[in-house]
C-alpha cells in the first residue's frame, strides 16, 4: 500500500514538491488493479465493495481462462448474443463490477469528493 508523503508546515518548499512528484512515480508504475487495490486499503473501503470488485474481476479471469467460453465468446455473433448464457454471465459480471467501481469512485464519502473535484470534467 502507498501511503501519501507526511508533510509538515515546513516542509511546503521543494521537500513537500518532491514528496508529491515520488508519490506520483510510485503510483503511476502501479497496474490498474494494484491501483485500486492501493485505493481500497488507503481510504478503508468496506469490505462489500471490495469482494465485488476483486470477486468480479477474479470471475471474468475465469471466463478468460477457460477455453471454451472464450472460443465461444470469440465466435459468437451479435445477433446470437441474446441467447448465449456464456455472453449473459459475462454480462452480469460486467454490470456488477461497474456496480462496485461506481460505489467505489461515487459512493465513497473521500473517494467519491475527489472523483468529483478531479475526475469528472
Amino acid at each position: 500500500m502507498l501511503s501519501p508523503p507526511t508533510v509538515s508546515p515546513d516542509d511546503l518548499g521543494t521537500g513537500h514538491a518532491n514528496a508529491v512528484l515520488n508519490r506520483l512515480k510510485q503510483y503511476v508504475r502501479l497496474t490498474p488493479l494494484d491501483s485500486i487495490a492501493d485505493a481500497v486499503m488507503t481510504y478503508e473501503v468496506s469490505s462489500e465493495v471490495a469482494k465485488n470488485l476483486f470477486g468480479c474481476y477474479d470471475q471474468f479471469l475465469g471466463v478468460l481462462s477457460n477455453l471454451s467460453m472464450r472460443k465461444e465468446l470469440d465466435d459468437l455473433r451479435p445477433n446470437d448474443a441474446a441467447g448465449s448464457a456464456t455472453f449473459q454471465h459475462v454480462r452480469t459480471i460486467s454490470y456488477r463490477f461497474q456496480d462496485a467501481l461506481n460505489q467505489l469512485f461515487f459512493g465513497h464519502e473521500r473517494i467519491g469528493n475527489l472523483t468529483r473535484e478531479y475526475g469528472v470534467f
